[in-house]
């Protein structure tokens, strides 16, 4: 079962991240806190990552370096998964930085309600060039729920963002090996966060929140021209859908909830139209994709009020999306971000 003296595992996959690897690890290593492990999973770099990987493990007995052949982050993390040997599982990104008491503050939470998983605040840092653009702090009351209550707030809380990242929580592993819990390797345009944090609460028998902002997360904005229409990301959009009917089923929530309406629209509608116009695609595929989703989940029609009452503001998208107005919504999504 690994090692009792190390308390938390840390995995972070690397990929050709030169310039911010240093700086990433760096914030892991002054962490106060002795019983933690790195476990750095080169997968493939073409960079100088694989030899600043080697440098750092030279001088810092917490760290262990794997290379391996370029599999994608699903891979990389499930790999240094089963090699972990903490009691909890964390993990990084390789160009973020994690803040004092990651480790030591939420380990003392995790440990003093035998959590299965603590999820606490984070930072998103939009960067163009050296500017931050603008920055989104999330966070949860802190509180530990029970089983019969993760069941109760299961889709709000996956409706309020507590499932989108993997790297603002710490899981235990025994949790993890005992329900086989890994990244699925079908994701290779993301979502892969989103299936298994969803998967995890769905089986958590203790879930512990920390209201404290301890991992800031960069998100260096990338210029791509393709326009063509990629099949796999808006095939990653019906798979978080089945992943969030699978949860549903595992906590015998009921598929009439609006909760449920509300999660398909922001977790499927509204990334679909997102993608739709950033490819500039025609409003017959549109139409057609969109029509899919609403016949698969929409055509049992209540009180529309019912969404508003849920959330104001995937309300009104809910109810333009089950009255099939398509060309609004898509307006309304190339014209701002939910």
């Amino acid at each position: 079962m690994g090692d009792k003296s190390i308390a938390v595992s840390i995995i972070m996959p690397v990929y050709n991240s030169e310039a911010y690897l240093q700086s990433c690890v760096d914030s892991i290593l002054s962490q106060d806190f002795d019983s933690f492990e790195l476990l750095l999973i080169d997968d493939g770099s073409t960079d100088g990552s694989p030899e600043i990987c080697d440098e750092i493990a030279r001088k810092d007995s917490r760290v262990r370096v794997f290379h391996k052949n370029n599999g994608g982050i699903c891979e990389a993390r499930n790999y240094g998964m089963e090699r972990a040997r903490g009691e909890y599982i964390a993990f990084s990104d390789h160009d973020d930085i994690v803040l004092p008491g990651f480790l030591k503050d939420n380990y003392k939470i995790a440990s003093e309600h035998k959590a299965d998983i603590i999820k606490f605040g984070r930072k998103a840092l939009y960067i163009e060039g050296d500017v931050t653009k603008r920055t989104d702090v999330r966070r949860f009351p802190k509180e530990a729920l029970s089983r019969p209550e993760i069941k109760e707030r299961y889709l709000k809380l996956r409706l309020r963002n507590a499932m989108t990242c993997v790297w603002d929580g710490l899981y235990q592993r025994k949790f993890l090996m005992a329900h086989k819990l890994l990244f699925d390797i079908r994701y290779k345009k993301g979502g892969e966060d989103i299936d298994f944090c969803g998967r995890c609460f769905a089986l958590a028998e203790t879930l512990a929140f920390n209201n404290e902002v301890y991992y800031e997360h960069y998100i260096r904005k990338g210029y791509s021209t393709s326009t063509k229409l990629d099949e796999h990301r808006l095939a990653k959009f019906q798979m978080l859908i089945d992943n969030l009917h699978e949860c549903c089923e595992i906590l015998d929530i009921s598929l009439n909830n609006p909760l449920f309406k509300l999660c398909i629209v922001k977790e499927q509608v509204y990334p679909t139209l997102s993608y739709l116009a950033s490819v500039h695609a025609d409003r017959g595929e549109m139409k057609r994709l969109l029509n899919q989703i609403h016949s698969d989940y929409f055509m049992q029609s209540d009180s529309l009020l019912k969404y508003l009452g849920e959330d104001k503001k995937w309300g009104i998208f809910t109810i333009l999306f089950e009255m099939k107005q398509y060309w609004i919504l898509y307006m309304i999504t190339k014209g701002r971000s939910l």
